[in-house]
């Protein structure tokens, strides 16, 4: 691609060695410098570990051909042949420049970007059945990976860097996706790495602690979920806020003061789309829809749990919104059977009562063993842990959300990375230290879950908390592979 269309939408501070009068053709971009061949772009990030700008001069060596960079290094008049451009922030160019590479394919497809901190997965797995009965091509991004059809692929992040979502887009577009459905992080507005996406609907799930070691305090956390809403705008994109959340009802009023087009609220106790007549049982949810009054449809689905009917509510009122039927939602809804790692029950011939979930917040921890206790007619074991090297002031609050509801709490490990998993038992044990009869530590992980079948009699009911869908456990800086659903599997059979 020609130079010139490539940075044609960029802020541009300072270029060097531009020759006016030459073509500059670029062949490929990255913001790795061990990616580089001949005739790439390269674009040098300032990383929290790495910086980007350090491998200016080998990015050059191996062929780069033109250097993006928030400072042009002083060595540039030795490689007169490159082309150096200094931008303010190179995350936010790489956005431009890499949708640009890709001819924008978000573009060509719509986008439903979902934020918040719980119930995001649940809510793009919810909107893939109603789209995919309703005839459309539909593609997932988020934390279990990257969806195309009926293939998963990993990803390191919930919502990819900008040159790899890019690349995601193009191939989806390729393979015919028309609605792409979006896990859109905190981490990644604030970090730019969804900015030029051509979000079509957006989604506010709820605000609760969560990854106040990036943020640094609520407030900068609930800013940078606003950024989905207040800076990606299209003149008619649909804008969907759970009011039941006090951090929703913020955010709905600060969008209608701003007299956002097509605001709608919803929640299972107010909102323009509401749930109500709700029955709910282990086995299943039946509710009914209204939308200001005026009923619109009943919803049957195995999708367990209170928390499950507002993730659904959201999801019905985009659907809604974007001219889908509500027969066809019923029908998906009705047809969906599971969220991969959200509530899994493992089947065994036992027919004991298990629950796989990626809980891993305090909020998240109470919608589960709440939605589990009321159903369980012998003890509620629980199985929980908490990431290393991750926010550590949630930790005893992840403790106490669980002290209410559960019989026993099995402490074990989740993520230690590259803290010691004793330290986090420790800070996980403080608050239940007073309830000594309540709680057991064991500090592996495959121990804890046989532990916590072994006593298990058939009025009981475990929920493992922590790592959903996870196949690994990341012990320092190695992944190994676990899967908690296998080790129940495992032990039972």
């Amino acid at each position: 691609m020609d130079l010139s269309k490539l940075i044609a939408n960029i802020e541009l501070k300072v270029v060097k060695n531009l020759n006016q009068n030459q073509v500059y053709n670029v062949d490929s971009i990255t913001t790795d410098s061990r990616k580089i061949v001949n005739g790439t772009l390269y674009i040098a990030i300032r990383g929290f570990q790495l910086d980007g700008h350090s491998f200016i001069e080998d990015a050059i060596k191996k062929g780069a051909s033109v250097i993006v960079c928030e400072e042009i290094p002083e060595f540039y008049e030795k490689y007169h042949n490159t082309v150096f451009i200094e931008v303010e922030n190179s995350r936010k160019e790489s956005a431009i420049i890499s949708a640009t590479f890709f001819n924008n394919p978000s573009d060509s497809m719509e986008i439903i970007g979902i934020t918040g901190t719980n119930g995001k997965t649940s809510t793009t797995y919810i909107l893939e059945s109603i789209f995919s009965t309703h005839g459309k091509k539909v593609g997932i991004i988020g934390t279990i990976g990257y969806k195309i059809g009926s293939d998963l692929y990993p990803l390191e992040h919930t919502t990819p860097d900008s040159l790899q979502l890019s690349q995601i887009f193009d191939k989806m577009r390729n393979f015919g996706v028309e609605v792409v459905l979006m896990e859109v992080s905190s981490h990644a507005l604030s970090l730019w790495r969804a900015f030029g996406v051509s979000f079509s609907a957006a989604i506010f799930t709820n605000l609760t602690q969560d990854h106040l070691d990036f943020h640094k305090d609520m407030e900068s956390y609930y800013q940078a979920k606003k950024l989905l809403f207040s800076q990606y705008k299209k003149n008619d994109k649909i804008q969907i806020i759970n009011i039941d959340d006090s951090y929703g009802e913020r955010l709905f009023n600060e969008l209608k003061n701003e007299n956002s087009p097509n605001l709608k609220s919803f929640g299972a106790k107010s909102g323009d789309y509401i749930a109500k007549n709700r029955d709910l049982t282990l086995s299943k949810t039946v509710f009914d829809i209204f939308y200001k009054e005026n009923y619109i449809l009943t919803i049957e689905t195995e999708l367990i749990g209170f928390y499950n009917v507002k993730n659904i509510v959201g999801a019905v009122s985009v659907a809604l919104e974007m001219g889908i039927s509500p027969e066809t939602i019923k029908i998906g809804l009705k047809n969906m059977k599971r969220v991969p790692g959200r509530l899994e029950s493992v089947p065994n011939k036992q027919n004991l009562s298990v629950f796989i979930d990626y809980a891993h917040t305090p909020d998240a921890i109470e919608n589960v063993l709440s939605t589990i206790k009321p159903l369980t007619k012998g003890k509620e074991i629980v199985v929980m842990g908490a990431g290393g090297d991750r926010d550590k002031t949630k930790r005893p609050l992840m403790s106490l959300a669980a002290l209410p509801y559960a019989d026993l709490i099995i402490l074990t490990s989740d993520n230690p990375r590259t803290e010691s998993p004793e330290s986090i038992l420790d800070s996980l044990e403080e608050p239940l230290k007073t309830h000594p009869e309540k709680y057991i530590r064991i500090t592996s992980r495959k121990d804890a879950i046989k532990k916590a079948l072994s006593l298990m009699n058939p009025l009981d009911s475990l929920v493992i908390c922590g790592k959903g869908h996870e196949n690994y456990q990341i012990i320092g800086t190695q992944k190994h592979y676990f899967s908690d659903f296998e080790t129940v599997k495992e032990f039972l059979e």
